[in-house]
């Protein structure tokens, strides 16, 4: 983007009109000093805002103009770290309020658990992180009991999962590859029968 040019003469200030000190006349890079003061400078500045949409169009065709996401990337640490010091500003301040304490969060919260018990607890210490493995031997039964009821609840949905999974890979398959699968199945068959035979 170029420089803004000298609009008064060297030593005369472009916003108000006034004299620039005579050893101020020059900026350290040799060029004429345009404003007299900071707020001269920043008046000035506060009117090219008014024209900020051409001075944008301007700085992108001179190849200026950077896209500041692409400066300073948000990562999940930076996320993290703005979110709580934001929050603490908030307990600071005396403007942070429990969101479980609102209307709607009590509501929900007296609302019956889908889960009660053992099943409960289970399903509780695994979404913290506890391995099936892990947990005391009544709560891991219950959670078996649990799955075997889900999957069963579900089985036509997964079988047809299954169905569309196979069908896609079928369709992926060469010529070839389908032969050999072919095969595969033939040898298999022979064993069956064979098995029956005896």
């Amino acid at each position: 983007m170029s420089k803004p040019e000298k609009v008064a003469p060297v030593g005369t200030c472009d916003y108000c009109g006034k004299g620039i000190p005579v050893g101020e006349w020059w900026t350290s890079k040799g060029r004429p000093r345009l404003h007299c003061s900071l707020e001269c400078r920043q008046a000035a500045n506060s009117r090219k805002m008014e024209n900020r949409a051409e001075w944008m169009r301007e700085r992108i065709e001179c190849g200026d103009w950077v896209n500041p996401a692409t400066i300073n990337k948000p990562t999940s640490e930076t996320i993290s770290k703005n979110s709580r010091a934001a929050r603490l500003r908030e307990v600071e301040e005396g403007r942070w309020r429990n969101p479980g304490s609102t209307p709607e969060a009590r509501a929900k919260n007296s609302e019956p658990h889908k889960h009660t018990g053992l099943l409960a607890s289970a399903i509780e210490k695994m979404g913290h992180g506890v391995k099936l493995k892990e947990l005391p031997e009544d709560e891991r039964e219950a959670y078996h009991v649990y799955a075997r009821q889900l999957r069963s609840a579900r089985k036509d949905e997964i079988n047809q999962q299954y169905r569309e999974r196979y069908r896609r890979a079928w369709a992926a398959m060469t010529e070839e590859e389908k032969e050999t699968q072919r095969e595969k199945w033939r040898q298999q068959n022979r064993k069956r029968a064979q098995k029956k035979q005896k």
